[in-house]
């Protein structure tokens, strides 16, 4: 059965459930002592206020706890989750980190988490999602997730691009395309390539100062004068999952907006790359072609407005 997760602002209705969930003494453990009635009625307010610093968490229509999204800082934001404990260990509180990081993507702003050092289960979860430990405030262990989408400007971003293609083949394709291909694409190589495109038609994501992944644009030129195209998309394997991928997506997508179809090829074997196409919109057209340098077949995909 699939599930309708999502985050919405508190009702009247929510109070009891909330109630529930704030007096359970498992679930405050690493937080607080467990709300009285009062308390809980208290918190709720933050949550059905006019801008609320807590959310519902939905699935299937089932109140199933809390998030927390609101201004940390002046350049940040903190997020965090309550669960009910039926809801635990479900894979919940990974996709609601996904919806949060999604809601913020267009924000530019640092995501934060705050968690009890002993909160083994958040600190994984955080780390799996791109955040490192900055540090502590308060008694609570601070990770961080600065990840910048941007134009690709300088030699050391190219550099680094260049780096995620080479490490990103290594790690992807063994198996999929031609060996004798793959040991002849070195990093050297992968650096001539960067520096011959340049960064018109790239944008990079970073964490800090590092590049992590990157997306290839254009057209199709006098073959298809109004369909745009992905070229190339590669995210290191330590971002895989975290919602990297998806921003890059969406920036290329937008600097696409003005072509009524954007086309993309991707190997027939790379399955878990289809998976994530159809999720950003994209189908198999039925074209195939084969790569005689790769010794491999591509089918192609496209996205309609």
């Amino acid at each position: 059965m699939s599930i309708n997760l999502h985050i919405r602002k508190m009702t009247g209705q929510d109070l009891d459930p909330l109630y529930r969930l704030l007096s359970d003494p498992e679930v405050m453990h690493f937080l607080e002592p467990p709300y009285t009635q009062e308390q809980a009625s208290a918190f709720h307010q933050m949550g059905v206020s006019e801008n609320p610093l807590v959310y519902a968490a939905e699935a299937n229509d089932t109140f199933i706890g809390y998030v927390v999204y609101h201004p940390y800082e002046e350049d940040s934001i903190e997020i965090g989750w309550v669960l009910l404990p039926e809801y635990w260990r479900r894979g919940y509180a990974s996709e609601l980190t996904r919806i949060m990081i999604d809601k913020a993507s267009k924000e530019s702003k640092t995501l934060v988490i705050e968690c009890d050092p002993r909160q083994e289960v958040t600190k994984h979860i955080a780390q799996k999602f791109g955040f490192a430990r900055a540090g502590s405030r308060d008694g609570l262990d601070v990770y961080e997730r600065n990840i910048t989408i941007k134009k690709m400007d300088t030699d050391d971003e190219i550099k680094g691009k260049a780096y995620v293609h080479w490490r990103a083949w290594h790690e992807a394709y063994p198996g999929m395309v031609s060996q004798d291909y793959l040991d002849r694409f070195t990093l050297e190589k992968a650096e001539k390539m960067a520096f011959s495109w340049g960064g018109d038609l790239l944008i990079i994501a970073k964490a800090g100062d590092r590049v992590i992944g990157f997306i290839g644009y254009g057209d199709r030129g006098k073959e298809a004068p109004d369909t745009g195209e992905v070229f190339a998309l590669y995210v290191l394997s330590e971002y895989y999952g975290t919602g990297v991928g998806k921003q890059l997506m969406e920036a290329g997508l937008e600097q696409l907006k003005g072509y009524p179809q954007i086309c993309l090829w991707v190997l027939k074997e790379n399955k878990r790359a289809i998976r994530f196409y159809e999720k950003c919109g994209f189908h198999p057209d039925g074209q195939e072609m084969f790569s005689k340098n790769v010794e491999a077949t591509e089918i192609s995909m496209v996205r309609n407005k």
